[in-house]
């Protein structure tokens, strides 16, 4: 009987310590995610918050953003100028998500039917 318990506390023993190991092995890749997640720009946020000043009937055909200069160019077709002038002012409004858009003027020479582009910066705030 004594024997038992002797191996029984040596095995319950050496199942804590791997436990143990185990906790911190696991304790340890939370901790490394979480840098790496507080590292990574939220991309997805700056997405939605970008679809959302899109008017209706208006298409992006480009996106591109440098993470490096934080930089956004867009480039795209409305069926109307309007619809132009509408997007701009929905992202120049967004003061939370973008900053410094540029205003091209070709982007209003024609009433219809419109190929437009425009440049605009992500607020460091919005990747985070």
């Amino acid at each position: 009987h004594a024997e038992t318990e002797s191996i029984r506390r040596s095995t319950n023993k050496a199942e804590n310590n791997q436990l143990k190991d185990q906790i911190k092995l696991n304790n340890g890749q939370m901790k490394d995610y979480d840098v790496l997640a507080q590292a990574t720009p939220n991309w997805a946020k700056v997405m939605m918050a970008f679809a959302a000043t899109v008017p209706e009937g208006v298409t992006i055909n480009s996106f591109d953003a440098k993470l490096d200069t934080k930089k956004v160019i867009i480039m795209g077709q409305s069926p109307t100028r309007e619809a132009v002038i509408q997007l701009y002012n929905n992202i120049k409004a967004d003061t939370s998500n973008f900053k410094d858009i540029d205003y091209p003027l070709e982007n209003v020479a024609k009433p219809i039917d419109v190929t437009f582009h425009y440049s605009f910066y992500i607020q460091e705030a919005a990747l985070k």
